[in-house]
């Protein structure tokens, strides 16, 4: 499987066998609870407990002009898929606050997260966020955050 971030569509991948690779349209997945027009910005997937798990990045949407004014909490969201391509709709919130906590920071700091895992294993999540901000989110500022 693979997912658009600007569509929110995920794809099934075709032809692994033969070489002779195309993708087919699964699901479409929409913001906060699916019944929101936008599509949800697919940022990492993971399987945990046979369910495909796939979120965002994990941060707020702010005021372009005051990053300490929250818009929207539409990336804040994750969906559950099972096999039959059900899509159960959950609430991150707290989730991603606890780990922008554990990782020092505090609103309107951010974290961005592009990579995460369920390890079986460990029956932990594992987080590689991509940005790391002590302040708020500015555009171009966030090119420049590790």
């Amino acid at each position: 499987l693979t997912g658009d971030d600007h569509t929110g569509i995920l794809y099934e991948l075709n032809g692994v066998e033969t070489r002779e690779y195309s993708l087919k349209k699964w699901l479409e997945l929409k913001d906060l609870d699916g019944t929101a027009p936008s599509a949800f910005k697919i940022e990492w997937m993971t399987v945990k407990d046979g369910k495909l798990i796939v979120g965002s990045h994990g941060r707020e949407t702010t005021d372009p002009q005051d990053s300490a004014v929250v818009k929207g909490k539409e990336r804040m969201w994750v969906k559950e898929v099972d096999e039959d391509g059900n899509v159960t709709h959950v609430d991150w919130t707290d989730r991603y606050d606890k780990i922008r906590e554990a990782a020092g920071l505090s609103f309107p700091g951010y974290l961005m997260h592009e990579a995460v895992l369920w390890d079986e294993q460990r029956r932990a999540w594992l987080f590689f966020p991509r940005r790391f901000s002590e302040t708020g989110y500015d555009g171009e500022d966030n090119e420049l955050k590790g």
